[in-house]
């Protein structure tokens, strides 16, 4: 293989019961001023957009590799939603019922 694809490097990530692959394609890390909103853009094979918080030592592997990124000193609306349903769903996890 020959271009960009053989020299782009793909992570294999544990992701819940499945696995995410990695790549140029579809991973893009996120950054902001407030470090608490960081997490990495995913497009899943459905073409579907999905925040995925991660590890610093992930976040840091993939800088690494210069894969894409994206700083924004203020969080927009749409990480701010993002943020309050994944930590609505870590709650939603702790709690026993």
């Amino acid at each position: 293989m020959t271009g960009i694809m053989s020299e782009n490097p793909i992570l294999r990530l544990p992701y819940g019961e499945s696995e995410l692959i990695l790549h140029y394609g579809n991973t893009r890390i996120r950054t902001f001023k407030d470090g608490q909103f960081n997490h990495l853009e995913y497009i899943d094979e459905d073409n579907s957009l999905k925040g995925i918080q991660v590890a610093g030592a992930i976040v840091d592997l993939l800088v690494e590799h210069d894969f894409p990124s994206q700083f924004d000193p203020i969080t927009d609306d749409s990480t701010m939603e993002w943020f309050v349903q994944l930590e609505m769903a870590i709650l939603d996890g702790e709690i026993e019922l």
